[in-house]
């Protein structure tokens, strides 16, 4: 089960996410212009720092930005069926 207050819904939006990742690349887009956080509303600060963050790396075509497996919050594959 996810670490979501409505269950699973993280996991759910993970796969999700991943699916539309491979789409984008079979269309010729860069996968890495989607990414997914986890934010809770309290952590207004960190939802500032994550959007920032990535407008910066959108802006410089994403080449110096990390990620998604680097990321230090990210579900760990084997919870992604």
């Amino acid at each position: 089960m996810g670490d979501c207050h409505y269950l699973d819904g993280n996991v759910k939006a993970r796969k999700v996410v991943q699916r539309v990742r491979e789409i984008m690349e079979l269309l010729g887009m860069n996968p890495e212009r989607l990414r997914l956080r986890w934010v809770s509303a309290s952590e207004g600060a960190k939802f500032v720092r994550e959007v920032s963050g990535f407008v910066e790396c959108l802006n410089k075509n994403l080449e110096e930005c990390p990620k998604e497996e680097e990321e230090e919050e990210a579900i760990p594959k084997e919870n992604i069926s």
